[in-house]
């Protein structure tokens, strides 16, 4: 399978670069996993075209908190304190998660995350009651295709 290089037109870039600033009606080509250039007109024959025009592009974001496996019980605690949440979700939840539940979670939460502009997380695992529970967890942000570091501990130690 040969990648073609994708070529976003006529979006308002927002570079992240102090050098570059924001561009609007600008181009980005990327090559493989690479930004090969930023900038008006650029020229790719052979590669995937996408109109951007009245869209923002830019780089993805970081979200370096994220309890993935959580994504799929988001209204489980309601409005509760920090308390609320150990109880709810640590002592009343997470020994009910089966390893496919970690990977149903953190699939679901992954690619919300994706939607939402996010390409990397720091996904703080605390799910992790058993090996399998950890592989799936690994499993899930492999197979979503967002880039992460698995971040794990025990889960909440019950009295």
């Amino acid at each position: 399978m040969v990648n073609r290089p994708i070529l976003v037109r006529g979006g308002h870039v927002v570079t992240g670069d102090p050098r570059l600033g924001e561009l609007p009606g600008a181009d980005v080509l990327v090559s493989g996993d690479t930004i090969a250039a930023v900038g008006h007109g650029l020229q790719a024959e052979g590669a995937e075209v996408i109109d951007a025009s009245g869209h923002v592009v830019m780089p993805g974001l970081v979200d370096s908190h994220r309890h993935v496996w959580q994504s799929a019980i988001g209204g489980a605690g309601g409005k509760v304190s920090l308390g609320g949440y150990f109880q709810v979700v640590l002592a009343g939840l997470l020994d009910k998660y089966e390893p496919r539940d970690v990977y149903a979670g953190v699939l679901w939460g992954a690619l919300q995350a994706v939607n939402a502009g996010v390409t990397t997380v720091a996904d703080w695992s605390h799910i992790v009651t058993t090996p399998e529970h950890a592989d799936e967890n690994v499993r899930a942000l492999r197979d979503s295709g967002i880039r992460a570091v698995f971040l794990y501990g025990p889960p909440w130690a019950r009295a």
